[in-house]
């Protein structure tokens, strides 16, 4: 088998390791209490098995000397991503579809954990090196830029399957399971796109640090944006709420 061959092999591998790992992590209940503790050693394991595999830096997206161009478009793509954010937290429909059940019951100081903790450490880092970083390089090597992009956003949305149901469940909790199915491929076709995005991003600035920041803006704006969604329409729903009668 030739290099390219090999590469391959190691690609696909990759992509198969990293659809199971997150759909099948998730199941276990012990994950989350450790979720960026493991993530964070995930992320040493995969740049030590990509430098193995004679990944650069610079095809790895953490080249030095793009860290400048790295900041500067992952700037833009931070403020474009805070100001649809705040367009769609204007109107009712913007702020219903941004509701989130996992964000609902949070306190103050558990929502500041998670947009500035395990976001960028837990999600972020991990979800940015293995797709926008090893995956992606490693296709490059092996096949064409443009197979590199679509095949590390596919799997990237074939990660999302389980997370993507676990929220629907928070959400829908009552519903049949063919909608759950629907979810999880709406879901899939969403987090799809969006990793083409990101990895656009990617090769214009030339560095992960672009996409992370903007997959930063997603998740951690996102969450807060999410946190004052659900407490204006607890308090939209206070308010319109009939006052009991009192008794005389």
């Amino acid at each position: 088998m030739g290099g390219q061959g090999l590469v391959m092999v190691f690609v696909l591998l990759l992509a198969a390791f990293l659809t199971l790992w997150n759909n099948l992590v998730n199941l276990w209940p012990g994950f989350q209490r450790w979720y960026a503790v493991i993530n964070l050693t995930l992320v040493a394991a995969l740049l030590l098995v990509a430098r193995m595999q004679g990944l650069s830096w610079q095809s790895l997206g953490l080249a030095p000397e793009r860290a400048v161009s790295g900041l500067a478009w992952g700037s833009v793509a931070f403020l474009v991503v805070a100001l649809a954010l705040a367009l769609l937290f204007r109107v009712s429909w913007g702020r219903r579809l941004l509701r989130d059940g996992r964000i609902a019951d949070l306190t103050a100081s558990r929502l500041a954990f998670l947009a500035l903790i395990r976001i960028p450490l837990g999600t972020v880092a991990l979800e940015e090196i293995a797709f926008r970083g090893v995956l992606f390089g490693a296709w490059g090597q092996g096949q064409s830029v443009a197979a590199a992009v679509i095949g590390s956003s596919i799997v990237f949305g074939l990660w999302h399957i389980a997370p993507t149901i676990v929220l629907y469940n928070l959400d829908h909790p009552a519903v049949s399971g063919r909608a759950r199915l629907l979810a999880a491929a709406t879901g899939v076709i969403v987090t799809t796109a969006a990793g083409i995005a990101l990895v656009l991003l990617r090769m214009v600035a030339g560095s992960l640090i672009a996409p992370a920041m903007a997959h930063i803006a997603t998740n951690s704006l996102g969450a807060l944006v999410a946190f004052l969604a659900h407490r204006m329409g607890e308090r939209v729903t206070t308010s319109r709420r009939p006052s009991t009668p009192s008794r005389s």
